[in-house]
C-alpha cells in the first residue's frame, strides 16, 4: 500500500491546490500517517465516506475531478522513476471497466467484504460488486421498433470497451480535438471497424417506421369530425399495403385529442415534436386553434397538414411556411357568396360574425366594393352573448334595412341565441330574411331549446332556422373518378359505409392528408434515405416542405394540389351551395371557384 509520505504530500499539494480537487479528511487520521485514496468525481464515490467512518479505517480520499485521467498517467511515470522497485504504491478508486486500470498498467484488485455482511456496504448499494449495465431510453422512442430491437441487443465485449477506452487515450494526445469531438471520433472509429457486430442489433426484416402526429377532436361530434380519426388510421393502412410508395417503412397514426381547444392543442403538438421519426402533425382540426402551432412550426421545423381549418389568415406564407391543409380556404365562400348575389339580384348585405372567426369580414368588404355590392352593417359577437345583448345586434341589422345576413358563428348557443331573437322580432325566412350559416352547425333543437333557457321551444327554432343558406367545400370527388390508389370514389365510400356507416364531411380531407404525407416523404427518402433521421434539420424540412407545396394527385376529395400566392398551402376546391329544407341540407348548387384568372367561375343550380 502507498503511505502518506513525504514525497507524495508534495503532489497533494499541487493537486489541490492547482487542479481544485476535492478532499476527505478522516478525523481518525489526526496525528496519524494514513492511506490516501485517489478518485475522480466526489459525487460519483461520496459512499466511500460512510464506510470511512464506519470501520474507523485509516484513510483519507482525494477527488481529483476532470483532471483525473491526466493525473494518474503523471504519477504513475513519476512512481515509475522514484519507485521502480514498487516499494511505494497508488491506490486508486474507480469503476471497471475502467479507462484508468487497463492491460499496461499493472494493479491489483483490492477484495472488499460481501455486501450482505455490511449495513454500510448495503447502503452504498453493494458498489464493490458486479453491478449489470441497464439501458435507459426516453418513453417517446418506445414507438420506434428498430430503434427498441436495437436497445434490447445492444452490448459491448470486455475487449471492446478496452479498444474504445484505447482510442480514447490516443485521441486525447491530441490537443487539437474538443472533449466533444473525442468520444465522435472514438465512437466512430469503433462502428467502420466493427460492422458485422454492430449490424447484429439490426432487425433487417423489419420496415421502419414513420409517424404522423394526429390532433383530433375525440368525443366532439357536433361540428361533423365523427370518425377523422379512423379514416385517418384507413389511410394509413392503405398506404402500408400498398408496395409502390415508402417500400421498407411502416406508417402510423398517433392520437391526442385537441378538444378543438387551443392549451390542448399545443401540449399535442409539444409532445409530438420530442418524438422521432414524426414526419409532422395531421390536424388540428377547428380554425381557432391553429395560430399558436402554426406560428412556432417555423421555428421548430415541424409540419402541420389540417384537414378542416378554413380560417383565412393561415394562408399567410411569410408567417406559416409549414402549415397546408387539404380543404381549403374560407376566403373562397366570399366569391361564391357574390356569385349568389347576381344570381338573385341582391345589391345589399349584412354579418354577423364572432370574434374568433372575424378574420374574412375585411376580405369580403374589398370584395364588395369591386364588384359595387354593399356590405351595410357588420356586428361582431363575442364568444359568449346574452339574449339582450343578441336582441341588440339584431336591432340594429333591422335599423339597417338588413335582409341578406351571412352569419359566421363559431359557438351553437350563440346560434340558438340568435335564432330564438330572430324569431320574436320577426327576421326569419317567413319575414323575408335571407341567412347564411355554417354548414356544420348542430340542428338539434332540443338542445337549442335548453341553451336559450325554454325562452323559445324547439319547433320555433326549427321554422327560425328554415330556409337557411350554407357553403361548405366539396367533400368528396367525382364518385367515378380513380383515386391514387386505384380505387374508384364510389367503391371507396360504399366500402366505407358497409363497414362504418357514412363518412363525415371532412373524411376526404383527413384521408388525402395522410397520403400528401406519405407521397412527400416518399419522395424525400428516395433521394436521401438518411433523412428520416434529421426530419427536424432545418434543409430536410424545407425539402419536405418543398415536396408537399408539388403535391398533385387524385384523392378522395377530388385532385390534391396546393395553391400558391394569396392562397399559398390551401387548396382550390368547387364549393357546394347547400339549403336547409325539411330538417336537412340539400344541395342546391355548385361554385367553381377561380384564382388570379385561372380556372372558370361562376356556380350553377
Amino acid at each position: 500500500m502507498f503511505y502518506y509520505s513525504c514525497f507524495f504530500k508534495s503532489y497533494v499539494f499541487i493537486i489541490i491546490n492547482f487542479l481544485s480537487a476535492q478532499v476527505y479528511r478522516n478525523p481518525n487520521c489526526d496525528g496519524y500517517k494514513c492511506v490516501t485514496i485517489l478518485a475522480e468525481f466526489r459525487n460519483d464515490s461520496s459512499f466511500v465516506e460512510d464506510q470511512l467512518d464506519e470501520t474507523a479505517m485509516m484513510v483519507n480520499v482525494l477527488w481529483i475531478g476532470e483532471k483525473f485521467r491526466e493525473t494518474i498517467d503523471w504519477l504513475i511515470r513519476k512512481y515509475e522513476q522514484k519507485f521502480s522497485d514498487g516499494s511505494k504504491r497508488l491506490i486508486i478508486l474507480h469503476w471497471t471497466p475502467s479507462e484508468i486500470i487497463f492491460a499496461q498498467n499493472t494493479f491489483q484488485q483490492i477484495t472488499m467484504p460481501r455486501c450482505e455482511d455490511y449495513t454500510y456496504l448495503q447502503r452504498s448499494g453493494c458498489k464493490y460488486e458486479l453491478t449489470p449495465i441497464l439501458k435507459y431510453y426516453a418513453k417517446s422512442l418506445a414507438s420506434d421498433k428498430q430503434l427498441m430491437y436495437a436497445l434490447r441487443y445492444f452490448n459491448l465485449s470486455d475487449k471492446h470497451l478496452s479498444n474504445i477506452r484505447m482510442d480514447l487515450k490516443y485521441y486525447r494526445k491530441d490537443l487539437s480535438i474538443s472533449a466533444t469531438e473525442i468520444y465522435d471520433k472514438a465512437a466512430c472509429h469503433w462502428l467502420l471497424e466493427n460492422r458485422n457486430y454492430y449490424n447484429l442489433w439490426k432487425e433487417s426484416n423489419q420496415p421502419i417506421t414513420l409517424l404522423i402526429g394526429g390532433i383530433f377532436p375525440i368525443n366532439i361530434t357536433y361540428r361533423g369530425h365523427e370518425n377523422v380519426m379512423n379514416v385517418a388510421k384507413h389511410a394509413a393502412s392503405a398506404i402500408n399495403k400498398d408496395q409502390t410508395i415508402l417500400p421498407g417503412y411502416h406508417l402510423e397514426i398517433l392520437v391526442n385529442n385537441g378538444q378543438c381547444k387551443s392549451d390542448m392543442v399545443m401540449k399535442s403538438f409539444i409532445h409530438y415534436y420530442s418524438i422521432p421519426n414524426i414526419l409532422g402533425v395531421l390536424g388540428p382540426a377547428c380554425s381557432e386553434t391553429v395560430e399558436p402551432i402554426a406560428g412556432i412550426s417555423k421555428h421548430m421545423n415541424m409540419m402541420i397538414m389540417s384537414y378542416s381549418a378554413e380560417g383565412a389568415t393561415f394562408s399567410n406564407r411569410e408567417a406559416y411556411p409549414n402549415f397546408f391543409r387539404t380543404i381549403g380556404s374560407n376566403r373562397l365562400f366570399v366569391d361564391a357568396y357574390l356569385d349568389i348575389m347576381e344570381k338573385f339580384k341582391w345589391s345589399r348585405v349584412a354579418s354577423l360574425t364572432e370574434n374568433e372567426s372575424n378574420d374574412n369580414t375585411s376580405h369580403m368588404e374589398k370584395k364588395l366594393k369591386l364588384r359595387n355590392f354593399t356590405l351595410i352593417i357588420n356586428r361582431k359577437l363575442q364568444p359568449v352573448v346574452t339574449p339582450m345583448e343578441m336582441k341588440e345586434h339584431l336591432h340594429k341589422l333591422q335599423e339597417a334595412h338588413a335582409k341578406i345576413i351571412i352569419a359566421d358563428i363559431v359557438h351553437v348557443q350563440n346560434a340558438a341565441i340568435v335564432f330564438c331573437e330572430a324569431h320574436k322580432l320577426g327576421m326569419t325566412q317567413q319575414d323575408d330574411y335571407i341567412w347564411f350559416l355554417p354548414p356544420w352547425l348542430p340542428k338539434d333543437f332540443q338542445m337549442w331549446q335548453r341553451m336559450v333557457n325554454n325562452s323559445c321551444t324547439a319547433s320555433e327554432l326549427r321554422n327560425a332556422i328554415e330556409g337557411h343558406f350554407s357553403v361548405r367545400h366539396s367533400p368528396f370527388g367525382n364518385p367515378e373518378a380513380l383515386m391514387q390508389e386505384g380505387k374508384p370514389i364510389r367503391a371507396w365510400l360504399d366500402e366505407y359505409r358497409n363497414q362504418s356507416g357514412e363518412p363525415s364531411n371532412y373524411a376526404g380531407f383527413t384521408y388525402d392528408a395522410v397520403w400528401a404525407y406519405a407521397i412527400a416523404a416518399h419522395k424525400l427518402l428516395l433521394k436521401d434515405q438518411y433523412a428520416v433521421n434529421y426530419l427536424r434539420n432545418t434543409e430536410v424540412v424545407n425539402r419536405f416542405r418543398e415536396l408537399i407545396g408539388q403535391t398533385n394527385f387524385e384523392g378522395l376529395s377530388g385532385n390534391v394540389s396546393f395553391a400558391q400566392g394569396e392562397l399559398g398551402g390551401s387548396r382550390i376546391i368547387d364549393l357546394d351551395i347547400l339549403q336547409w329544407k325539411n330538417s336537412s341540407l340539400a344541395k342546391v348548387g355548385k361554385f367553381k371557384p377561380s384564382v388570379n384568372g385561372c380556372g372558370a367561375r361562376g356556380w350553377k343550380i
